[in-house]
């Protein structure tokens, strides 16, 4: 060990010493800088809670991420209830990962559903998508002030002045209905 990374090392636990990492861990190239795209949808296995619950009577797929920054309904939920949809007030291209890249977001619907006890209605833009019917992100957790409790993978929110937790089903409860 040399005495720099020692140095190195302390600078780090006392926050002066930064390093930018790209998602596969290896370091930026000097003068490159990160570039995003934003709103995008990053549906990955390991990475969202997926929960059943009732919508309008109804049995159906909701996903709460937090990796998200836009809530969404899937295009084949708004037909098969027949939601009636609304011209988005400022249409925008969402980065989609699939074979048909970006997708015009010009409709949104609003959505009505049960967490459990807690009965809510959001405003979400309608997308065609096949992993979930309803997926919310950080605008309905910001909104609802929602923490996430990573350890035992449950959200806590406070519902007309209740406390409301919710966990995720198991997969044999998910796929019995």
């Amino acid at each position: 060990m040399t005495p720099t990374s020692g140095r190195v090392r302390r600078r780090i636990r006392r926050g002066l010493e930064r390093t930018k990492v790209i998602r596969t861990g290896v370091p930026y190239p000097q003068g490159h800088k990160e570039e995003r795209t934003l709103p995008s949808l990053v549906l990955a296995s390991k990475s969202i809670n997926i929960k059943c619950f009732k919508c309008l009577g109804q049995l159906c797929s909701i996903i709460i991420d937090g990796g998200n920054c836009v809530n969404v309904t899937s295009l084949s939920l708004v037909e098969k209830i027949k939601l009636p949809t609304l011209a988005h007030p400022k249409p925008y291209k969402l980065h989609w990962l699939n074979n048909e890249g970006e997708l015009a977001i010009t409709k949104q619907v609003s959505s009505a559903f049960a967490l459990g006890k807690c009965e809510d209605q959001v405003l979400c833009d309608v997308v065609p998508m096949e992993e979930t019917h309803i997926l919310l992100g950080r605008p309905w957790q910001y909104d609802h002030r929602v923490t996430h409790d990573g350890v035992t993978n449950r959200f806590m929110f406070v519902h007309k002045e209740q406390k409301v937790t919710l966990k995720p089903l198991s997969p044999k409860e998910v796929n019995k209905d």
